[in-house]
């Protein structure tokens, strides 16, 4: 069996383009010793990793990636734009001037039929895919938001910013729910991740930690990664479901276990007050499971794609988790890492020469 899957990777450098790349998937079953009882199908994967096109249509850099399931790619930028393509048509679908400053992040949700926007303007945007009608704007901020990520539900969404706070909004009220001040810590992004997204991930360069979404007190940390003075920082970490993807300055790429925890802290007062104010002395380190130094430079950034076994229609097989990144030496890449997390590898790369990657971003398409 065989697949495509789009890869795309952004360039902060002048004239700015994003590149999209045909991720080539070729599986095959492995033979099965006969003795065996187990009723598990091995197989053998191979990519290959193939520059498609690449477009140049935001005046100043581009920040923020998007791919939606029904083929659309929003891409944000310097010029306050979102820009939209058809990538089932080829061709350019329009632009949404909503924001009045860069465009940082963007997120479609789960079934692709709501965008989210996030801007240095302090705000947040909601467009319905149908039509691009604004829906919504999110005002909370008080300075750049840089990060965002929707819930599995569609219905929340966490975004943080150079406020050093973390906000969790309810979507279907167009409502702040929870905000939580981590300063003095710089907080470069947030993701829900583990069983049931029942955890909020909170990163920033030297500092990892794990919190709870059902208690709704990010004060309390469950558990955490911390670098050691001297080492390398954290530059990059993408969720993946029960596993987390973290990647450092040095090019080291390390996963970690998301497990089950109780959180310590019930209440949910004092929202707004200094997050790990009654956190735990010592909370426990995040299981590592593998570490390899897989580039050269720094990694700048991560996104998931989809299981692989799934997006082939692979029923009943199980295999590994692709993970997308761009390294600091123009380095694009497709990490493979083993469905228990123990074991991660480069399955494809190519270097774009001239080319500065700021993002990524990735699905499986029927193009």
């Amino acid at each position: 069996n065989s697949r495509d899957a789009k890869l795309f990777c952004q360039s902060a450098l002048t004239p700015v383009r994003f590149l999209c790349f045909n991720v080539d998937i070729d599986v095959s079953p492995v033979a099965v010793d006969d003795a065996s009882d187990s009723d598990d199908v091995d197989v053998a994967i191979e990519l290959t990793l193939n520059r498609v096109f690449k477009v140049a249509d935001h005046v100043g850099a581009v920040r923020a990636l998007a791919l939606s399931p029904a083929g659309v790619l929003a891409t944000g930028g310097a010029d306050c734009l979102v820009r939209l393509y058809d990538l089932n048509k080829k061709r350019s679908a329009g632009l949404l001037d909503q924001h009045s400053a860069t465009v940082a992040a963007l997120a479609f949700s789960p079934k692709g039929d709501v965008l989210l926007t996030a801007a240095h303007d302090a705000s947040l945007a909601l467009f319905q895919t149908s039509d691009w009608e604004g829906l919504l704007v999110l005002k909370g901020h008080r300075s750049e938001v840089e990060s965002l990520c929707y819930h599995p539900s569609g219905r929340l969404a966490i975004s943080t910013g150079r406020d050093r706070s973390l906000r969790l909004w309810d979507l279907t009220r167009g409502d702040e729910v929870y905000y939580a001040s981590f300063k003095p810590r710089d907080v470069l992004s947030a993701h829900f991740c583990g069983a049931d997204a029942a955890y909020i991930i909170v990163v920033s360069r030297d500092l990892l930690t794990l919190h709870s979404v059902r208690s709704v007190d990010v004060r309390d940390v469950l558990a955490e990664v911390a670098t050691p003075p001297g080492a390398a920082l954290i530059s990059t970490v993408c969720c993946l479901g029960e596993h987390v993807l973290v990647g450092y300055a040095d090019g080291t790429v390390e996963v970690r276990a998301v497990p089950t925890l109780t959180p310590t802290t019930k209440s949910a007062s004092g929202a707004g007050e200094e997050a790990g104010a009654t956190a735990p002395v010592n909370p426990p380190s995040l299981p590592l499971l593998s570490s390899a130094r897989l580039f050269d430079s720094r990694i700048k950034c991560s996104a998931p794609l989809p299981p692989l076994m799934d997006a082939i229609g692979a029923e009943g097989v199980s295999g590994p988790l692709l993970v997308a990144v761009a390294a600091a030496d123009g380095t694009a890449a497709v990490l493979q890492v083993a469905e228990a997390g123990d074991d991660i590898k480069v399955a494809a790369k190519t270097v774009l020469l001239g080319e500065r990657p700021t993002a990524v971003s990735g699905g499986f398409l029927d193009l």
